[in-house]
């Protein structure tokens, strides 16, 4: 679970500087997955680089619905953000996150 708060940080803190913060919180509200127990989940965490998310295994089902998630949020930014998957790209996130934008 770490990992992918990890890749929701650094997606947030390369997509705030091109969007305005509110809309970048959106977006992330827009796009997630009709999951209850993403409901834990706090867009607001992914501002904060100290904090710590329990560290626990997910299921695959779950890693999935994550990646989807980052998945859509990118998805939908490059509707007003066009260069944004060469931007994360640029800042190491893993291009297994970027591959369904490219599929």
């Amino acid at each position: 679970m770490s990992e992918y708060y990890h890749y929701f940080r650094k997606i947030t803190e390369v997509t705030t500087p091109h969007l305005d913060k509110m809309l970048v919180t959106n977006y992330w509200l827009l796009t997630r997955p009709r999951e209850s127990w993403l409901a834990k989940i706090q867009v607001a965490q992914f501002y904060n680089p100290t904090f710590k998310p329990p560290d626990q295994l997910l299921a695959e089902r779950e890693a999935a619905t994550l990646q989807q998630w980052i998945c859509d949020f990118i998805q939908h930014c490059c509707r007003i953000l066009p260069s944004l998957p060469r931007l994360l790209l640029a800042a190491n996130i893993p291009c297994q996150l970027l591959w369904a934008l490219v599929g």
